[in-house]
């Protein structure tokens, strides 16, 4: 390893190490040369921050957000009324969908939507079937 691989090396075995202590870096007064410590140097030193990577965020939108998601996918006659009411409890169902059996999440949303004569009839029930891995809407269908 060469110049700034082997300084992250020895930064992230540090880190690791140190736990909440703190990572210092060293400079040799008479050589320049740079190392890192958990402990202050005798010479010059300065603490710096080291971040840990993070991971790929893998959280899941919001409950809201997938009810959000859901109702545009509804096609409502007037969708900018569609009003979500109550969102229930998500599950697991296996539907089908192009022609095969899939495993499926199921959002129960209740919504009220303008119906074709513009006014309200009051809230529905509908499942909206999500695939697990992107939220992809696979169908909205009225209970």
């Amino acid at each position: 390893m060469h110049g700034t691989a082997m300084t992250l090396a020895v930064v992230a075995t540090l880190w690791c190490a140190a736990g909440w202590a703190g990572v210092y870096k060293c400079t040799d007064p008479d050589t320049g040369a740079v190392t890192f410590s958990q402990v202050p140097c005798a010479g010059e030193s300065e603490r710096v921050k080291v971040w840990a990577a993070s991971a790929r965020d893998t959280s899941r939108p919001s409950m809201e957000a997938l009810a959000e998601q859901c109702v545009k996918e509804a096609r409502f006659k007037d969708p900018a009324s569609a009003e979500i009411v109550e969102i229930g409890d998500m599950g697991s169902k296996i539907i089908t969908y192009a022609n095969r059996e899939i495993v499926a999440q199921r959002l129960p949303i209740k919504v009220n939507a303008r119906n074709g004569y513009g006014g309200y009839g009051g809230a529905t029930w509908y499942d909206c079937y999500l695939s697990r891995a992107s939220n992809q809407v696979f169908m909205v269908v009225a209970r």
